[in-house]
């Protein structure tokens, strides 16, 4: 099964996050700084790569817009999930590494 991660968080949060998963099976992006336009098209074009690709795990480093949170779930058609290292966030968990994992394992 695959797994895309939309993750709102630091340098430091993505790349902890991203040391977790087996890099040979592993597409990271980051599109945290573009504007949402170019945001959502970099993603969709990036998650149509992995749906195609022997790659397992998509980490996406993003903006933490919610209007890119619903469009990627209206496009992508496989488990997408958004974790947020923001407090203020509705995508915010406490222990984000763990549950990871979890996911990851699966």
């Amino acid at each position: 099964m695959k797994l895309a991660v939309l993750l709102e968080g630091s340098n430091e949060d993505f790349g902890e996050i991203a040391s977790l998963s087996n890099p040979g099976f592993t597409r990271l992006v980051d599109t945290e700084h573009c504007n949402e336009e170019d945001e959502i098209g970099i993603l969709l074009k990036e998650l149509s790569q992995f749906r195609e690709s022997s790659e397992k795990v998509f980490i996406a480093k993003f903006s933490g817009r919610e209007a890119v949170v619903r469009e990627m779930g209206d496009e992508y058609d496989g488990m997408l999930i958004c974790l947020s290292f923001n407090k203020n966030s509705r995508y915010h968990i406490d222990n984000i590494k763990s549950t990871f994992l979890n996911l990851y394992d699966q």
